[in-house]
């Protein structure tokens, strides 16, 4: 009803364009925020959000191309820069990626969401032990989020470091959303307190066969 008195009016777009991406309607969202770009050609949020239909798109072209303005015309606008380093990361330009995460980090070093988003840069490029420094850092500074225990606990499972991968997922509050993944979790913890126990074991073995044949050398 209101844009029939203030067609071009952008804070409407704005608002309007907003609500449609809660509602899942990316289509009618970004035609909003191109409505609202005719009228402000350098309008922060259109910018950034349109960049982001884009990326869902995978238009990466014209992502970049929005991305790219909007940290132009803003080089502080943080949200843009890390979609600029998101939208690289997709096209697998790492180096690209990783350097705005250096650039970001150097001037944002207690920022949690940047540490954790270099972690999961790093564990796609194949670097463990570097996620696992920045994943440190992120639950030093926010020790209450269950979703950085978690993501650590995955990447030591990945490194077979058991002990510390089930640790961590014990730390973790975690608000399931469904009997099926709190059976999952479950599944996951109980596999690997029986390949602790298992693991015991065998080291309990090999301790004893090792005293047994140093007796033997002596007898």
């Amino acid at each position: 009803m209101a844009l029939n008195f203030a067609p071009l009016s952008v804070p409407i777009l704005l608002n309007r364009a907003s609500l449609y991406l809660e509602m899942g309607q990316e289509d009618r969202a970004y035609i909003d925020y191109c409505n609202a770009l005719d009228v402000d050609r350098e309008n922060e949020e259109a910018l950034l959000y349109r960049a982001y239909i884009y990326l869902n798109r995978r238009d990466y072209k014209s992502a970049e191309t929005d991305y790219l303005r909007l940290v132009r015309l803003n080089p502080e606008n943080l949200t843009g820069q890390m979609g600029l380093a998101t939208l690289y990361q997709r096209q697998k330009k790492y180096q690209q990626a990783l350097e705005i995460f250096n650039q970001l980090l150097n001037t944002h070093p207690e920022d949690v969401n940047l540490l954790v988003a270099r972690a999961d840069l790093e564990m796609e490029t194949e670097h463990p032990d570097l996620a696992l420094f920045d994943l440190d850092a992120a639950i030093r500074l926010s020790p209450e989020s269950a979703d950085f225990y978690v993501f650590r606990g995955n990447v030591y499972l990945q490194q077979k470091k058991k002990a510390q991968a089930k640790a961590d997922f014990e730390k973790a509050d975690i608000k399931l959303p469904s009997l099926d993944n709190q059976k999952h979790i479950y599944a996951i913890l109980n596999h690997i307190t029986e390949k602790i126990e298992t693991e015991k074991m065998i080291l309990e073995r090999y301790t004893i066969q090792k005293q047994y044949l140093l007796r033997q050398m002596f007898i």
